[in-house]
């Protein structure tokens, strides 16, 4: 028997009804939707407002995963990603409109310790009847309730809703002072 590589190609095209002109409305605009949900623990100092995520749980519906390690994985970063965009990311313009802060020095992403130790990461048993052996798309499933989660959680612990992004201790502290009826203190 003559050696060699196996090299094959495919590929898969859902059927796809473009929108109506008149109404952008389609009957078969994607053939599946991404689902998702977070939730979240932890822990608040009410005279600070630093906060701190102590657990982080995700579920997505990806339909079948071909590849359960990659799922893990991306479930994982776009956890991470959209924990940056919650509690740190914010573009800050000068008057003119010329961003301020464009280094990763002033721009703040999460880092090793801003990542919760437990983060779990699930998938329900589903099949996407159109879809390749039973998959459909993981994406940024595991995005969609990061912010509320977390502001729910904040909430939760010490009744105080955030409104804005991003959640900081700052935001923290002054909804816990209103709350209070105390001014805010400038030590």
């Amino acid at each position: 028997m003559q050696a060699g590589n196996i090299v094959g190609i495919g590929s898969f095209i859902p059927s796809y009804k473009s929108p109506e002109h008149e109404t952008g409305q389609s009957d078969n605009i994607t053939p599946n939707w991404m689902v998702g949900g977070c939730g979240v623990e932890v822990e608040v100092d009410t005279e600070t407002g630093h906060f701190k995520l102590l657990r982080f749980e995700h579920v997505v519906d990806c339909g079948t995963p071909i590849n359960p390690k990659v799922v893990d994985t991306q479930i994982s970063g776009a956890a991470i990603m959209q924990l940056g965009i919650t509690l740190f990311e914010c573009m800050e313009f000068d008057e003119v409109g010329q961003l301020r802060n464009a280094s990763f020095a002033e721009y703040k992403i999460p880092g090793i310790h801003d990542i919760p130790p437990n983060i779990g990461r699930e998938t329900v048993d589903s099949v996407q009847n159109n879809g390749p052996f039973g998959a459909k798309g993981v994406g940024e499933s595991a995005t969609f309730g990061v912010a509320s989660a977390i502001a729910e959680a904040i909430e939760d612990a010490v009744g105080v809703r955030l409104k804005s992004l991003p959640l900081t201790p700052e935001s923290v502290c002054r909804a816990l002072c209103a709350a209070r009826n105390e001014p805010l203190s400038e030590e």
